[in-house]
């Protein structure tokens, strides 16, 4: 009789070792309603069942960096299995956030989706040698970096500015006004140029503004010979003056030498100014006859 209580005995251990299930995933999510954490032992089997322990401590390793899956740890793996929906990413940080709200209650419903879900970590679990989960890490997919804006359009140079500012034409003048006489000097002197010469222009999405002075006055006068002039001159007083020596129908040309600087803006560039340096403006010619005199001796 007392050796059969014994066996009876033994069968009830033996069924309550076997009713013992180890802890696994529940339909209702990791934790159910309960308070345990996503780590191993921590896994509610329901709504109403409590989550375990937080698990054995993580394995010591060095941690990858931010937003990128975790490595390989010396014979631990991370293994990804799914987005954890009871998380979200903020600032590519993984933020926790209130359980769904199901017919039972908070906790029900998945909690894990497929991986790389959009707005959700991925959920990450060290997996020991043995198979066993030693750690959970939460790893919010890198964000995409912003494109960095274009960079500006090359700023106007002096050459493109100066093609874009209209330079005056001026007209040459002389004295004598119709014919010039040889030994006798010619005055000349230019009309049309004006002080200060001011233009806008847009280059290349760029505000431009452009002054510019005659700086220099180069005379030709068709015989061979030239000269520079400082000012435009007047009637009276000339740019330059010049004696021909030979009767003829010359050409005379002068070029003004333009000088200024220039301002430009734009294209999310502020005010810059750039020196011009100094230009040829356009010639401008003019046909000057001269006569020659002769002195003629008369018998008294």
């Amino acid at each position: 009789m007392n050796s059969r209580k014994i066996l009876i005995v033994v069968a009830v251990a033996a069924a309550g070792v076997f009713l013992m299930a180890p802890p696994s995933w529940a339909a209702d999510g990791p934790g159910g309603s309960g308070s345990g954490s996503l780590g191993p032992g921590g896994i509610g089997a329901g709504a109403g069942v409590p989550g375990g322990g937080n698990g054995p401590a993580p394995v010591s390793y060095t941690p990858p960096p931010p937003n990128a899956p975790p490595s390989i740890q010396s014979g631990y793996v991370w293994t990804n299995v799914g987005s954890d929906l009871l998380m979200t990413c903020t600032n590519g940080q993984p933020t926790a956030i209130p359980p769904p709200v199901g017919p039972n209650g908070p906790g029900t419903g998945m909690s894990l989706g497929p991986p790389g879900a959009a707005g959700f970590p991925d959920l990450y679990e060290l997996v020991g040698p043995t198979g066993n989960v030693i750690a959970t890490k939460d790893v919010c997919p890198a964000t995409a970096a912003v494109p960095a804006p274009p960079p500006p359009p090359p700023p106007p140079t002096p050459a493109e500015v100066w093609a874009a500012t209209p330079l005056p034409m001026s007209t040459i003048e002389f004295d004598p006004s119709t014919l010039g006489l040889t030994q006798l000097p010619t005055w000349f002197w230019l009309t049309g140029v004006t002080g200060q010469v001011t233009a806008t222009a847009t280059i290349r999405g760029y505000t431009v503004i452009t002054t510019a002075h005659p700086a220099d006055y180069y005379w030709y006068f068709g015989d061979g010979a030239g000269v520079t002039g400082t000012s435009a001159g007047s009637q009276a007083a000339p740019s330059v003056t010049h004696t021909y020596v030979t009767k003829a129908r010359y050409t005379v040309k002068v070029i003004v030498g333009w000088s200024g600087q220039y301002t430009f803006a734009g294209n999310g560039v502020g005010a810059q100014t750039v020196q011009l340096g100094t230009v040829d403006g356009p010639a401008t010619a003019a046909g000057y006859g001269v006569q020659e005199v002769r002195s003629v001796g008369v018998a008294g």
